[in-house]
């Protein structure tokens, strides 16, 4: 037993002695968290951290930093080594001069804690806020730019005063884009509840945008403003996503990259230059929406339909395809087949017809802006869609022949445009595109002509006059004919009367020989000549040449000369 108290004892000790080297370390890092300022005797007891002064101050450093809270933030605070980001103003404590802002860049600045890139004051000060609190930091001349200062604006051994706020560390940032980080979110003050404005919202905000660091707004910042999100088909993606990402009572600012802004055009309105980036701060005070679908009836889901499909038809003349995509999807999308055939909430006939002819031409006019972006899978599987609900739609059925024509598929595409010429036969349009695909089917067919032709003459030469078979069962000559003759009849007085537009690097295919043809098929006979005289005709043949002696009165050459309908063949023979 005695053994076992004496084990217990130096255990005890042990721990003992361990918590009291623990408290050394901790006291000697409290000495040292200055980050290479002297501060001597500064007191660094977090009591005074905790309950701020008679005039509202918390007290950090034995008064080196003093922080007051204008407006509380929420969350945890960020650890050492986390990047922050903040907006702020900094101005003279001595007559309250201004000598610098990033909210007048409207950019907010990033630093990372405890890294030494700020001041003391900064380091040690922002890591005391939540995210979304604002305060005024005090700064001591030791925790700021001490005895020399920072000239011609800040004076040596100046205490400075910061108006901060703490807009987000670590992951508070978010992408709200497509998914390519093209709008960075940062939330300064959240709102409330859970409902955003939608593409038919009208909100009413604060705001301001600016650009390398100028406000391009022009309004007042402190003005309450309306952006209808609905009828401003001019506000660029990036404004229009932000405000559809905020809740009622939210601050946030959005860093948003120039396609989402102004794009390669830029705006000379705003002196915004082309491929410029941008940032907004909004304050969402207020907005309504359209009602939801599901708490209209008939007739107001078919005028918001067709209000959808007319905003879609807008972008299409802007030439923003993609967005007039997005509207035509969002009107055809009012009415499910759910509630085509829904019982409970019965469509009358007339209302059914004009729902399905609105949801034709929003499937049709999305294939149009497929074949504009030159998607022609999706314009294809548009076009199906349309055909679906109306199989004998004109526009439909041209527009697919179009994207398989683009596609090279000319036979599919000589089918639809066939069929779309019988039901509008008028159309210049299609007759236009029939004679250009037919061509192509044309010509394609000549050219697997002459590949097989080809071919076969080569084995002609190869195998002797019928390529090993009996006379009786006829020469390369009758063949070719034959082939020639099972070419489509009916297209052969078609004239290529013009190519697509995007097919103009590839052209109509011309009709040739292949190039392999060209350098080894033997000289063929006129359209005019006979079958006998084919039979006639001399074939060409190798002839190896050698060195003639012109001495020896032995050797003579003699020179014979062959005709045929194209051109003269000389051959040597060596005579004994």
């Amino acid at each position: 037993m005695n053994m076992i108290d004496k084990l217990q004892g130096l255990v005890e000790e042990k721990k003992k002695k361990e918590e009291a080297e623990a408290k050394g370390e901790k006291a000697e890092k409290a000495g040292e968290c200055c980050g290479g300022h002297d501060h001597g005797d500064h007191d660094h007891d977090a009591k005074d951290t905790d309950v701020p002064n008679e005039e509202g101050e918390y007290v950090y450093f034995d008064g080196g930093i003093k922080k007051k809270i204008i407006r509380e933030g929420t969350g945890a605070k960020p650890p050492q080594g986390s990047k922050v980001k903040v907006h702020y103003t900094g101005t003279l404590e001595s007559d309250g001069s201004k000598f610098d802002s990033s909210r007048d860049r409207n950019e907010p600045f990033e630093f990372e804690i405890g890294k030494g890139s700020v001041i003391k004051a900064w380091d040690e000060g922002v890591a005391t806020m939540k995210v979304g609190e604002r305060a005024i930091l005090t700064c001591r001349e030791d925790f700021a730019y001490g005895k020399s200062g920072s000239p011609p604006k800040i004076p040596g051994g100046a205490t400075l005063v910061f108006d901060v706020d703490l807009l987000s560390f670590g992951e508070n940032e978010k992408d709200i884009s497509d998914g390519d980080g093209g709008i960075m979110k940062i939330v300064v003050r959240k709102g409330e509840g859970y409902q955003s404005p939608d593409d038919s919202g009208v909100c009413q905000v604060k705001y301001t945008g600016s650009a390398n660091g100028k406000v391009f707004t022009t309004h007042d910042a402190d003005k309450e403003l309306e952006l209808n999100i609905d009828t401003d088909l001019k506000m660029p993606d990036g404004l229009s996503k932000a405000l559809q990402s905020m809740n009622k009572g939210e601050k946030s600012t959005f860093k948003v990259r120039s396609e989402y802004a102004y794009g390669t055009q830029g705006n000379k309105e705003l002196n915004i230059a082309a491929d410029t980036d941008v940032v907004y701060t909004i304050d969402m005070i207020s907005f309504e929406n359209e009602k939801q679908s599901w708490d209209m009836d008939t007739k107001e889901k078919i005028a918001s339909m067709i209000k959808k499909k007319d905003k879609g038809n807008k972008f299409f003349a802007m030439r923003k395809y993609a967005k007039a995509c997005d509207f035509y999807s969002k009107s055809h999308g009012v009415f499910s087949d759910h509630d085509m055939d829904s019982k409970e909430k019965k469509i009358e006939e007339e209302e059914k017809k004009e729902i399905k002819a609105t949801q034709v031409s929003c499937h049709s006019n999305t294939a149009l802006c497929k074949l504009k972006l030159k998607e022609f899978g999706d314009c294809i599987e548009s076009c199906n869609k349309a055909l679906e609900i109306e199989a004998d739609h004109v526009k439909s059925i041209f527009r697919r022949g179009q994207a398989h024509a683009y596609n090279h598929a000319n036979d599919l595409a000589l089918a639809d445009l066939k069929a779309a010429q019988k039901l509008k036969p008028e159309d210049k349009a299609i007759a236009k595109m029939v004679a250009v695909v037919r061509k192509r089917v044309q010509n394609a067919k000549k050219k697997e002509k002459n590949l097989y032709k080809g071919m076969f003459e080569k084995m002609t030469l190869a195998k002797g006059k019928n390529a090993g078979y009996a006379d009786a069962e006829g020469d390369s000559s009758s063949s070719s004919s034959s082939s020639s003759e099972s070419s489509d009849s009916s297209d052969s007085d078609e004239k290529d009367e013009g190519e697509p537009v995007d097919d103009k690097k590839d052209g109509v295919v011309k009709d040739e020989v292949p190039s392999e043809d060209k350098k080894d098929s033997p000289v063929q006979a006129a359209d005019g000549e006979t079958k006998k005289a084919k039979k006639k005709k001399v074939k060409k043949k190798k002839v190896v040449k050698k060195k003639v002696n012109k001495k020896s009165e032995d050797k003579k050459e003699e020179k014979t000369v062959e005709k045929t309908d194209e051109k003269t063949v000389e051959t040597k023979q060596e005579k004994s």
